[in-house]
């Protein structure tokens, strides 16, 4: 059952949360729920001892915080907020700075393909300076869950659930 959770049901959450951002630049809040929840059986089932689980709790905790004050302040949205949560707890509070660093690192290469896509797009526009200027400076809505996605699939090998599921 623990394998069945952590290795199918897990990242294939994941994965479908992050197809989901980028089709619609939604994250649904039943999806991040689901992933957040799933830590819970998990963590019973795999026997994370008490100690660990509370770096867990304290990482959901903090980023949650961070999050949600991102997304006030800048654009971050709020199911960009929660998804990245709900992924840190999986990871607690040693691997959250390698999470946020690998996701951090995709957004990136992520904001560079959306704009050389864009850059692309406009190489049939006319160009003049109004509308190449609009269509070249306009903010972009990136999808960041697939950023968090692909930042929770490369941490994940360095994790306590692949020491537990593996050893």
């Amino acid at each position: 059952m623990l394998w069945f959770i952590v290795m199918v049901a897990w990242p294939f959450l994941v994965v479908y949360a992050a197809i989901g951002d980028f089709m619609t630049m939604r994250i649904p809040n039943w999806l991040n729920l689901s992933i957040f929840l799933l830590f819970f059986p998990a963590a019973l089932l795999a026997g994370m001892p008490l100690e660990q689980f509370l770096w867990h709790v304290a990482a959901f905790c903090f980023t949650l915080i961070i999050g949600f004050t991102l997304s006030m302040t800048i654009r971050f949205g709020g199911g960009d907020a929660k998804m990245m949560a709900a992924l840190a707890i999986w990871f607690g509070w040693d691997l959250l700075p390698a999470f946020i660093a690998f996701s951090a690192i995709a957004g990136g290469l992520l904001a560079i393909a959306m704009k050389a896509w864009q850059m692309m797009r406009v190489e049939d526009t006319v160009w003049n300076g109004g509308r190449l200027s609009k269509i070249l400076f306009r903010d972009l809505d990136l999808p960041y869950g697939i950023a968090f996605a692909s930042g929770a699939l490369f941490v994940f090998p360095e994790s306590w659930w692949a020491s537990v599921l593996f050893t």
